[in-house]
Formats: C-alpha cells, structure tokens, sequence
C-alpha cells in the first residue's frame, strides 16, 4: 500500500443488525493492521466492546495494540460534544479535535495512511439530527483532502423508517465514495451504481414494512442477516 493510494475513499456500511455492523468493521481493521496501518475507531461504547472481542478472538491482542498506539479509540458521544454547537457541528472545533487527532497518529508515521472507522453521523441519525450528520460528513470530506486516511462510517438501515426518508439517505450515498449495502442483500461484485441502487431499494422496502407494521399494529419482521465482505482497502 503506497501513500494516498486511497485518499478519495470514503466508505459507508449499512447494517440491519448491530452484529453484522461490527463483524464488517473487524474486517476493515484486520486489513489495516495486517499492513501494519494505524486505525482510529470513533464509536459507541458497545460497539467498541464488541469489535474488541471479535478481534481478540481472531487472534489480535487489541489491548496491547491501543496501549502501542497501533489503536486509537475515542467514545463517539464524547468526540461529539468537543465539537457540537447549538445542536451543529462546528467546523473549527471539529478540526481542532477530529484533526488534531489525526496529526497525533501521523506524527511519526508521514508514509503511512490510516484507517478510520467513524460513527458519530450514525448518532447524530439516531438522535433525531439527520442535517447535522450531513454537515458532518462534510466535514470528514474536507478534512481528507489535508490528510492521508481512509474512512469507513455506519449507518442502520433504521434511521430510514420513514417513507419520506428517500432523499435523506440519497444525500448519504452522495457524501461517500463506496457504498456498501446492508447484509439483506449479497452480491459478489457489485459496481458502485448497483450498489446505490440496492441501498435505495432497501430503504423503501423497509419503510413499506413499517407502514404495514403499523397499520396492522404488529412489529416488523426481523430480516435475515448473510454478511456481505467490505472491499479489500488493504
């Protein structure tokens, strides 16, 4: 892997379940660690305890690799309230903290690129504040033309319930470089406008479920879960 070989990517995974959310970044990391690549994982704590066990049960002592600044792990709810104002990301702190961050792993390592996996937009989803994670992903879109990283974000397929939340997660597709559908669907090799495409239909599945669900007054079905491997960034 040479310098800046991915410094257009920008990736986002879909998931259905939070297994599979977390199953899908220990691939994305067994592949930046095998290259010897510094990774930086924004996420929520249980998500952390999560990847932290399926990696250690893949054979990667991820304690020591933290404690050896091969690791960098930021809780997602605390990285944002460095940088949220009036309910907005402000881009000076933002990059005062998300960018002072990415100096720190680099001071050192100039020929390498790291591997950064983030979800606070999929937070800021959640929380109710879809235009805040837009102004987010900006932000990581800007700061990845000053430094060499490549970054991989989540977003559940449930912050798109809504049968009016189409254009929504239309300008989430258009924010990311690859998109990588959610686990109901398995294609072998999939091209970016299939793939988008997929995302999309998705989406409307899921909200037409919802509506039923909620016409009939029963609980959407669970939809089963068959992986789908991310790209190999390595």
């Amino acid at each position: 892997m040479t310098p800046h070989d991915h410094v257009h990517d920008h990736y986002v995974q879909f998931y259905e379940s939070e297994q599979f959310l977390c199953e899908a970044v220990c691939r994305y990391m067994h592949d930046a660690m095998r290259n010897g690549a510094p990774v930086v994982v924004i996420s929520t704590a249980a998500h952390r305890e999560a990847i932290r066990e399926r990696l250690t049960a893949a054979g990667h002592d991820f304690d020591l690799a933290c404690r050896e600044g091969e690791i960098f792990c930021i809780d997602a709810h605390q990285a944002l309230d460095t940088f949220m104002v009036n309910g907005m990301p402000d881009e000076v702190l933002f990059r005062r903290q998300i960018g002072g961050l990415l100096e720190q792993v680099l001071r050192g390592r100039s020929n390498q690129q790291i591997f950064a996996y983030g979800e606070m937009v999929d937070v800021l989803w959640q929380d109710g504040n879809p235009e805040a994670a837009h102004q987010l992903e900006a932000y990581w879109n800007r700061l990845r033309e000053e430094y060499n990283f490549v970054l991989l974000c989540g977003y559940a397929m449930s912050n798109f319930n809504d049968a009016n939340a189409a254009a929504g997660l239309t300008e989430v597709c258009r924010a990311h470089s690859h998109v990588v559908p959610a686990e109901t669907y398995t294609p072998q090799a999939p091209n970016e406008t299939r793939a988008r495409e997929i995302v999309m239909l998705q989406q409307r599945v899921r909200a037409l479920e919802t509506e039923l669900a909620r016409l009939k007054g029963t609980p959407r079905a669970g939809d089963s879960a068959s992986g789908y491997p991310l790209p190999n960034l390595a």
